[in-house]
């Protein structure tokens, strides 16, 4: 990612998430777990972002406002999922 410009990660997130900028934008299949969801975002995009980019630069600065937008829209987007797949009263939480 640290090759990519700041134009080039939009596009690679909106073809992965089908959106980065609205929850409702995001396709539910990109909300799995594994190797080719989440986790594997996290870890080959999100970690790497932060152990592989120079804090100093603008380039910085401009794609993590779209990792960051990108990931608040997952959060809301997970929350609306949740809402619409409530535990019945059988599956009480821990």
């Amino acid at each position: 990612m640290s090759s990519l410009t700041s134009k080039e990660v939009q596009s690679e997130l909106i073809t992965f998430f089908g959106s980065f900028s609205t929850p409702s934008g995001i396709r539910p299949g990109s909300l799995l777990l594994g190797v080719h969801g989440l986790d594997g975002f996290y870890h080959r995009v999100v970690g790497s972002f932060l152990d592989h980019h120079a804090v100093s630069t603008a380039e910085f600065s401009h794609k993590k406002c779209i990792l960051g937008l990108l990931c608040e829209n997952l959060k809301a987007r997970l929350e609306a999922e949740a809402i619409l797949v409530r535990p019945t009263a059988r599956f009480k939480p821990l």
